[in-house]
């Protein structure tokens, strides 16, 4: 049994029990107990499980069944019901390419040197480090990645190169017959650019959080999202019908989540809880915890030591996860983000049950970086920056601008759901900073944390030029540039959202 740090652990199930006893509908094996239980006799081999991730591009818990009103999510509601839903599910970072590059490898990318966004050169993983995709195959499975409609191969967007074919297809269908798979299939929704808005009238029914200003671009730019997210509610429903038409509903787990969250400002690429809390949704084959919720804190670093165990491959002993399907628990979970593109970062963050606590190594940047990702595709980064320069945005929201930026954060999440009530100055909470401040310490000295130096510059500057070059060459099919006022992109995002301007 591999060791785990106490700090993080707490109240381990049992492994042996709880996981095999769950699945005995699935086992074609007889058991003969004495009287007292204590011998037992396997007649035959137990059937090995199908596992299916089914993840989704840059969504929040934005789902109906986690109590958003302005959206209809039917197949995840269903799969809610049939399965367990965990409403504290967090990524280890709030930008794909990093977050997909630990939750593959089951290590966490500020130790593999995955953690800057668009890494270039790509390396290879640290020596035995390898996708759990290949200890999968090593166990006789057949794996693939698809897109959503399984006619291609789906997004993998790592920060590392393997050398060799990490996946044998795309579609389970391609497995020789009585062979076991774990597939994954990747919905791009509700990545940006967003489609063709539904229904207009949702721009009335969205919640605009306080740190966004409430404005019709803002609610047209919300509304979109929601639909993307119905869409990608759709697709899910058509892979879970899929699944059923094969005669594999009942033989397969269903892992449903998000690498990150929501594709908004102070969202995707931020540490806030709307860029790292993911909707997290797992649905047993034997019905087991139907309709269940947990509150668990789970990371979608414990994903790859959940699934490996559930194919009864042993767990490497690199491994930062834990098996979360097995009851263990987690004190706190942790997340990082380096540089996105062309806007560089260095944030670090732990959480517990009710406190989140961010370390900026770079406080001299604005929490508004000049990101131009997001000034190509966020409307309301240049909405924002506008009414900035205009004095219309309130107190909480013109935090963004400010700069430098306070080197630590501290947030109450149960009474300060959207963590614009910094605590770290208050001496009232001085003994939860410092706690928290320790545990990121050993994180990042337990981990060997690779992004607590600067990136190697002439890497940072190639990056930051190829960032530029693509960035700017979109803008200009647009008719502007990246040095354009931002009034100049507000005026197309409206009327690209055929929001009426307002003299």
């Amino acid at each position: 049994m591999r060791t785990m740090c106490k700090a993080e652990l707490t109240g381990l199930g049992n492994r042996t029990v709880r996981k095999y006893l769950g699945v005995a509908v699935l086992m074609t094996v007889m058991v003969f107990v004495t009287a007292c239980g204590a011998q037992t006799r396997p007649a035959v081999e137990r059937q090995r499980l199908n596992i299916l991730w089914i993840i989704a591009d840059d969504l929040s818990p934005d789902l109906s069944c986690y109590g958003e009103k302005a959206v209809s999510t039917p197949n995840l509601d269903r799969l809610a019901k049939e399965g367990v839903m965990y409403t504290r599910a967090f990524s280890t970072s709030s930008v794909c390419s990093t977050s997909r590059s630990a939750f593959i490898t089951g290590v966490y990318q500020t130790t593999t040197g995955t953690h800057h966004h668009r890494t270039n050169p790509k390396q290879a993983p640290p020596d035995g480090v390898v996708p759990i995709t290949e200890r999968f195959r090593a166990a006789g499975y057949f794996v693939t990645n698809g897109n959503s409609e399984l006619s291609g191969g789906g997004k993998t967007d790592y920060n590392f190169r393997l050398g060799k074919r990490m996946y044998d297809g795309h579609d389970w269908r391609q497995r020789p017959e009585e062979t076991p798979f774990f597939s994954q299939v990747q919905v791009f929704q509700p990545h940006r650019p967003f489609h063709e808005e539904s229904r207009i009238s949702r721009r009335r029914e969205v919640t605009i959080p306080p740190y966004i200003p409430d404005h019709p671009l803002v609610r047209a730019d919300y509304s979109h999202y929601l639909s993307d997210v119905e869409m990608l509610d759709r697709q899910v429903g058509d892979v879970l019908k899929r699944l059923e038409e094969d005669g594999l509903l009942d033989s397969t787990v269903v892992i449903f989540f998000s690498d990150q969250g929501r594709p908004q400002v102070r969202s995707k690429q931020w540490l806030y809880d709307g860029g790292v809390r993911v909707p997290l949704i797992v649905r047993w084959p034997d019905g087991r915890d139907a309709g269940t919720v947990d509150d668990r804190l789970v990371s979608l670093i414990d994903a790859s030591a959940s699934t490996l165990t559930l194919g009864g491959i042993e767990l490497p002993h690199y491994l930062h996860g834990i098996d979360f399907l097995d009851g263990e628990r987690r004190r706190y979970v942790f997340a990082a983000r380096n540089r996105n593109g062309n806007a560089p970062a260095r944030l670090r963050s732990v959480r517990d049950e009710r406190f989140k606590y961010i370390r900026n190594g770079m406080p001299e940047r604005a929490m508004m970086p000049s990101s131009y990702y997001k000034l190509l595709h966020y409307p309301v980064q240049p909405l924002m920056q506008m009414m900035h320069e205009k004095g219309e945005l309130t107190e909480v929201q013109a935090e963004l601008f400010v700069s430098p930026r306070p080197v630590e954060e501290l947030y109450d999440t149960q009474a300060d759901p959207h963590e614009i009530v910094n605590l770290a100055g208050d001496p009232a909470y001085a003994k939860q900073l410092k706690k928290m401040r320790h545990e990121l310490d050993k994180w990042i000295e337990r981990t060997g944390d690779r992004g607590q130096v600067e990136e190697e510059a002439s890497l940072e500057e190639a990056a930051i030029a190829s960032s530029t070059r693509w960035h700017g060459s979109a803008l200009e099919r647009r008719g502007l540039r990246l040095d354009s006022p931002p009034e100049a992109h507000v005026k197309w995002w409206m009327k690209h959202y055929g929001v009426e301007i307002e003299d």
